[in-house]
């Protein structure tokens, strides 16, 4: 939070939480997902199957920030699957463990 210089907002709490964040300097949209710590790093479908959902949320935000009520079913295949993919990177890197084996 700090490194996106988000002061007016606590950390999340949840076990996994998607957050939206508006910067009125630049008119940049920011969804941030974070999980908690203390998530088991062992139990890695669980992993996956939290961070799909949160993926979902992002997905739903973009499309909101877009106005876009109607996105086709292949653009949003295409989209889950990039969210998902980047989000379980993110995770697997930010906390040294491959969830995907």
């Amino acid at each position: 939070m700090k490194r996106i210089k988000i002061r007016d907002s606590e950390y999340p709490v949840n076990d996994a939480q998607c957050s939206t964040f508006f910067n009125v300097k630049d008119g940049k949209t920011i969804i941030l997902v974070t999980v908690g710590d203390h998530i088991d790093c062992k139990d890695h479908l669980g992993i996956i199957g939290m961070l799909v959902h949160e993926a979902t949320h992002v997905w739903q935000n973009i499309c909101e920030d877009a106005q876009d009520d109607s996105p086709s079913h292949e653009a949003q295949a295409y989209a889950m699957q990039n969210i998902t993919m980047s989000l379980i990177n993110a995770y697997s890197d930010t906390r040294g463990v491959d969830v995907s084996k």
